[in-house]
């Protein structure tokens, strides 16, 4: 084999690294392009959660406001069932004094009547008493 100036232009080193950097720079090149691919999916996958999750925690606050106004008007019915049998308690207590009250006095009106007859029988029973002027 002859070693001639064409040969040294034509060698195998040269011919495989220019191809080589080329190569690298379009690996370097789609790595790139798939890593700013695979970091666009995440933001996305990320926003997309974080809607989820805000989505989540608004129907999980509506839950405990519907929760809290539900609570309120049981606690609030309760109460004024409560209050409501109170003061039914308290007049039906009211009408059952006022009733016992009525037939003390209604007793207390037919002992002073028999008495009143009673004394009326016996002035009538004794002679006249004579009056001396």
């Amino acid at each position: 084999m002859t070693n001639t100036s064409s040969d040294s232009f034509i060698s195998p080193t040269p011919q495989t690294s220019l191809p080589t950097s080329t190569e690298g720079s379009k690996k370097k090149k789609a790595k790139l392009d798939v890593q700013e691919q695979v970091a666009k999916v995440n933001d996305e996958i990320e926003s997309i959660q974080s809607s989820a999750v805000s989505c989540h925690e608004v129907k999980h606050q509506h839950f405990f406001v519907k929760l809290d106004a539900k609570s309120d008007y049981h606690r609030d019915a309760k109460k004024y069932e409560w209050l409501r049998d109170t003061r039914a308690h308290k007049s039906s207590q009211a009408a059952i004094n006022h009733q016992h009250h009525q037939e003390i006095l209604d007793k207390e009106a037919e002992t002073l009547r028999l008495k009143i007859q009673f004394h009326q029988m016996m002035q009538g029973s004794k002679p006249p008493a004579l009056h001396v002027e």
